[in-house]
């Protein structure tokens, strides 16, 4: 039986705020095992539960984030779906309309089951997996023209304002109004991916909420994804390498 940490309770010890938590009884937290051998994951053990929340909880959890975003009113939400059973249709559509209501942009990284949910979003952020199983596509040969194809059907069929579709050691593709076309990758030393759609959609999210416009939103989410992949483990962006990295590659 693997034995799982008491989350809030690592978090208070961390001396790192608590007040968004919601803790559902008798439901675990997701816990996953990588076995890393000569720097690279071999092997991923996930122990957790990925059933929908209980309605109870659901009401509780919808309570507790509009009692967030009132008090402390953030420029940007980021509704990353990770299919375990916390973002159910219900809390999905709800917090679109909370965060609409409230003029707060909204980016989202998703999932196939919940993919056609995510309705007038400001972000819109699948990788290529997620394009071909949400839209349900062969999306071959990947090219500028079908990945502009895709991302415009979703523009249109859900009303999203930007569409970045992240393509691995070969970039991010990036469209709204404005601007489409991929922005290529970087030469790195992957250790191990972990964390770098997580990476990709925060920065990103943090350009929304500072007016940042989509070719340079992309850039600069496309450099943080890669530098967090040279690292084993999930780590966090290192903000002086990724300002080194910006003003090397995107103010030639």
């Amino acid at each position: 039986m693997l034995r799982v940490p008491n989350s809030c309770t690592f978090l208070k010890r961390k001396n790192i705020d608590r007040s968004g938590i919601v803790v559902a009884s008798g439901r675990i937290t997701t816990t996953k095992y990588r076995i890393i051998g000569n720097n690279t994951q071999m092997l991923r053990v996930d122990h957790e539960t990925d059933a929908d929340l209980s309605q109870d909880i659901e009401v509780t959890l919808l309570n507790t984030i509009t009692s967030l975003i009132r008090q402390q009113k953030p420029s940007v939400i980021i509704l990353q779906d990770y299919n375990k059973g916390v973002l159910t249709a219900g809390v999905i559509t709800s917090l679109i309309q909370l965060a609409k209501d409230s003029s707060i942009p909204v980016a989202v990284d998703p999932k196939k089951k919940n993919f056609s949910l995510y309705k007038s979003v400001r972000l819109f952020k699948p990788n290529l997996k997620e394009i071909r199983e949400g839209l349900k596509i062969d999306l071959s040969p990947v090219s500028p023209k079908s990945l502009q194809a895709a991302a415009e059907q979703i523009c249109r069929d859900q009303q999203v304002d930007a569409v970045m579709i992240t393509l691995s050691e070969e970039g991010v593709f990036i469209h709204d109004k404005d601007f489409s076309g991929i922005i290529q990758g970087h030469p790195r030393s992957v250790a191990d991916v972990s964390g770098a759609g997580d990476t990709v959609v925060s920065v990103a999210a943090l350009c929304l909420a500072t007016g940042v416009d989509a070719g340079a939103m992309a850039a600069l989410a496309n450099l943080a994804g890669g530098q967090v992949c040279e690292s084993v483990g999930v780590v966090a962006v290192n903000k002086d390498a990724l300002l080194n990295e910006a003003e090397r590659h995107l103010l030639k």
